[in-house]
């Protein structure tokens, strides 16, 4: 398994914070309404998923960086990873809430910036395995 260095679990933690900070301001901001909507309620649940997944990233990133302490990475990345999609599924839902055509556009950019990010990093990792 490939080392990664520093400037990697410090990018990985800044997506995990921004994305713990954004979940927790649109809960703080739906329990103070008296009634939700679907998509309110969309975004409340996918938040509801997203912050245990992103704090236990988080944790296991600063453990292992921090206090080397062996930790598996890969359930960290994944938490991380549904964490992450269920913060856009949580942005798009309150998109959604005030108005459908943002709520599709910013649906349709979060997934085409997925995609497009997923064929770079294929690209790039076809290119690095090919000179070893």
């Amino acid at each position: 398994m490939k080392h990664r260095s520093s400037a990697d679990y410090i990018e990985d933690r800044l997506a995990i914070s921004g994305a713990l900070v954004f979940c927790s301001a649109v809960v703080v901001q739906i329990l103070q309404l008296s009634a939700l909507t679907l998509a309110l309620w969309i975004a409340l649940t996918a938040c509801a998923v997203a912050i245990p997944l992103l704090t236990s990233a988080l944790v296991s990133y600063t453990l292992h960086e921090r206090f080397t302490i062996r930790v598996d990475t890969r359930y960290s990345k994944i938490s991380g990873h549904i964490g992450l999609y269920a913060t856009l599924l949580c942005a798009g839902a309150v998109f959604w809430h005030f108005s459908w055509v943002t709520g599709m556009l910013f649906i349709t950019c979060a997934t085409l910036s997925i995609i497009l990010f997923s064929l770079d990093y294929v690209h790039h990792k076809k290119i690095n395995g090919n000179e070893k």
